[in-house]
Formats: C-alpha cells, structure tokens, sequence
C-alpha cells in the first residue's frame, strides 16, 4: 500500500476547476516532489489531503484512511503549509508546548525537536521577530513533533539560506532511508532533483506525469565535437550507439558513456575536439513537460 492515495481528485470552485480528476501515489521510504506552476492546483491538493478543503469529487488518503479519520493523526502525518499561521506573539518554544499539549504529545518532545530544527538558542524569542527561514525551521519542528510516519511540507525552503537548503537535503533523505516518507511541493526543481527519488507534475489541476527522478531526466547523453563528424558518426552506429547529428556540428550520442565514445574515436583515428558528457535535467523535463499541457488546455 502506498503511504498516500489520490484517486479521481476533482476539487471546483463556482466556475474554475483547481484540482481536476487527479490521480498519483505517493510512495513509502521515498522523497516524492510534488511540481507544477503558480495555480496549478498543488496546495488545494495537499489541503484536501488533510483534510482542511473538501472535495468537489474523489478521495485522498494517508496511510489507508482520510486525514481526519486517521487515529492519533499528529503521531501518524506532520504537515507544513502556512508558515504566516504561527502566532507572532508567542515564543517558539510556547508555540511547540501548545501543540504538543493539544496533541496529547510528551512534552519533552519540544526540546528534542528545537534541537533537530536547530532552534535551541531562538527558542525563548517572539515568532514576530524570527526570520522566514526561521518561521521555516519552527514549522518543521510542529510537523515532527509527534515523530510522524509521513512528512507534507509546502515549499520547504522557502526563507533558508544556502547552508539550511543543504541541511534540509540531508534531514529529509535521512528520514526517508529509515522508513519515513516525505510528499514534498516545491518550485526550487535543483534542489528537488537531489532531494526526490520520484516526482508528481501538475498543470491545470492535472496530471502531468509520475516517475522517477532518473527515468524523467534519462539516459546520459554524450556530446562530441570532431572535424570529422560524419565519420564518427558512422563509426558510432556501426557500433550499435544510438547517435544523431547536431544543427552546430556536433555529433550527440545517447544512452552511452563519454569513454565508450572516446575509445570508438580513438581506436579509428578520429581526432576528437571536445567530449562531454550531458543529462537532461529536471528543470528542463518540467519545462518542457507544463509548456504541452497549458498548451493542450489552451485549445
């Protein structure tokens, strides 16, 4: 069983459909990005998801229940939607003791999780005075204060610096190689191709694809300069690489690695000006991915 379900998800508001028969699973022990373009339907997903909009149509579930009928739902689902949702008032370690009281959580649980987010020495200032990345990291703090299954977190890293995107990299992976899952939504696609093991593309409330991270990007391109590239490109199919003539010159193959292609060359006297080794990257897949969606709905 999948850690998260949707099936048929549809949700409509008057005349303008955000969420439009969506259908994906979410994997457990994995990182899954969930991508797609402002309005695309991404956090009307997530919050049908927890139960906090509901449907028009279909049904999502975690851990084979809906949210709201998941028992002792804080220990099994952390989420982070709204970081604007924590009280400026408050210090941050009274935020987390409200939580966790509310929860029913041990409140030693508070201390460990400031710790973990890196929080221990703001913990005692006022959420008005702390830093978007700040307000990141006390969010993420709530949502693992009941040291949940599954982890939904909306744009992540938002307000962190280059230090706590890494750190967060690293935390989330971690989670997911003991077990844990992560449903991760985020527009940062770089850092989503390090973090993800799979990812979910929306556009217009629909599915756009659901797969790996390294089955969307592909196999390894090899990209040669040579001043004899029709001959190496000969030589290339003679040898079973798939290979194709480029519009500047030069001669890319797929599905190959940059020494198979040098020792074809080399073997046959081919002087080689350039050899490097390309990949189609997450962004561009995304791009090019949401480009034919909007333009199939624009029809």
């Amino acid at each position: 069983m999948s850690a998260v379900e949707i099936r048929g998800l549809t949700k409509r508001f008057r005349t303008r459909t955000a969420v439009d028969d969506l259908t994906f699973d979410v994997a457990r022990g994995a990182v899954t990005g969930f991508l797609g373009p402002n309005g695309a339907g991404k956090s009307t997903t997530l919050r049908m998801l927890l139960g906090l909009t509901r449907p028009t149509a279909g049904r999502a579930t975690v851990l084979g229940a809906a949210y709201p009928e998941l028992d002792a739902p804080a220990r099994r689902v952390g989420a982070v939607l709204e970081t604007d949702s924590l009280h400026p008032g408050r210090r941050g370690r009274d935020h987390l003791r409200i939580v966790a009281r509310a929860a029913g959580l041990p409140p030693a649980r508070v201390d460990e999780v400031l710790a973990v987010v890196g929080l221990t020495a703001d913990a005692g200032r006022r959420v008005r005075t702390y830093s978007l990345g700040m307000r990141q990291r006390l969010g993420l703090a709530t949502a693992l204060l009941g040291d949940p299954e599954v982890l939904i977190l909306d744009e992540p890293t938002n307000g962190l610096d280059p230090v706590g995107v890494r750190w967060l990299r690293d935390f989330l992976r971690a989670r997911a190689a003991t077990g844990r899952t992560v449903l991760l939504s985020s527009h940062l696609l770089s850092e989503v191709a390090l973090t993800a093991d799979h990812v979910v593309i929306i556009s217009q409330g629909r599915l756009v694809a659901q797969d790996e991270v390294a089955a969307l990007t592909g196999s390894e391109e090899v990209r040669v300069h040579s001043p004899h590239a029709d001959r190496l490109l000969e030589l290339l199919h003679l040898e079973g690489i798939d290979a194709r003539a480029l519009a500047d010159g030069a001669v890319l193959a797929t599905g190959t690695a940059p020494r198979s292609v040098g020792d074809v060359a080399a073997r046959h006297g081919v002087v080689v000006e350039e050899l490097r080794s390309t990949r189609r990257s997450l962004e561009d897949v995304y791009l090019e991915l949401t480009a034919a969606s909007a333009a199939g709905g624009s029809r």
